[in-house]
């Protein structure tokens, strides 16, 4: 049995999938007169799923399901073996998660406006990861904590009430909810389970180790840009201020607020 894993030819990228099954075992066969063929005699109920093996990516677990990663744009080898067994009907379903980054920009004059502003206090950046798949099952590939930042958008600043200069230069950073006002430019970029995972260890780490906060190379967009790059979205390194990452993403957007990357 094959299955086509569909999708965008993407080099690497691998979705989470959810494989099933069930497996019954013939009883036998005998030597039927009526019809002059030999006939099952019968079969036994459906088998225990953690006897059942799915191609080479394991057992199914007690549930009859199976999780793990396959490459895009492939067609894979999902038939069922059943330990100690050579004559059985079996049936194999198969479900796709697909996960994404999202970056977002609040801008003071946001596109299709032309007012650029000079300096780093204009606007503010965050991100979020997504993934179509339960957090539960996301839990069994990355750590209970960093789980907790899936779909729902996170965001790099100061923290309140640190330091008394207005640029807020070398005190405190923190990882928190975004505060960031409206939205002013949105892109969605489709990426693989493994960059999810990757990125939000990345933002469990910044979470836990949040460093200083610099107006210019430890803000909001810099933290964006590492985000998406830890799972393996080439944002632009040369964006240091909420403005020019939000025209930027305008563009790739084919100049509209709100678009996606596959």
């Amino acid at each position: 049995m094959r299955l086509r894993t569909g999708g965008k030819t993407k080099a690497g990228r691998k979705n989470l999938w959810r494989l099933g099954g069930w497996a019954r075992e013939h009883l036998g066969y005998a030597w039927n007169g009526y019809v002059q063929c030999f006939c099952e005699t019968g079969m036994k109920d459906f088998m225990d799923p953690t006897k059942i093996t799915i191609g080479g990516y394991g057992r199914l677990g007690a549930d009859g399901n199976l999780w793990t990663t396959l490459p895009d744009c492939n067609e894979v080898d999902v038939t069922p073996t059943v330990d100690g067994m050579e004559f059985y009907d079996f049936n194999v379903d198969a479900q796709k998660y697909k996960s994404s980054f999202t970056a977002f920009v609040n801008m003071p004059d946001p596109p299709p406006g032309k007012t650029k502003h000079f300096g780093w206090n204009y606007g503010h950046a965050w991100w979020m990861f997504s993934c179509d798949a339960p957090v539960e099952i996301v839990r069994k590939f990355a750590p209970v904590l960093a789980t907790y930042f899936l779909n729902a958008p996170v965001g790099y600043g100061y923290a309140p009430g640190e330091g008394t200069n207005r640029l807020h230069w070398g005190v405190k950073g923190v990882l928190r909810n975004p505060d960031g006002g409206s939205i002013s430019v949105q892109r969605t970029f489709f990426i693989g389970f493994d960059g999810l995972i990757g990125g939000l260890n990345y933002t469990l780490d910044i979470y836990l180790n949040p460093g200083k906060f610099n107006p210019i190379s430890n803000n909001c967009v810099r933290h964006v840009i590492a985000a998406g790059r830890a799972a393996g979205v080439p944002l632009s390194i040369l964006d240091f201020y909420a403005e020019t990452l939000g025209w930027d993403l305008w563009e790739a957007n084919g100049n509209t607020n709100n678009g996606t990357a596959e």
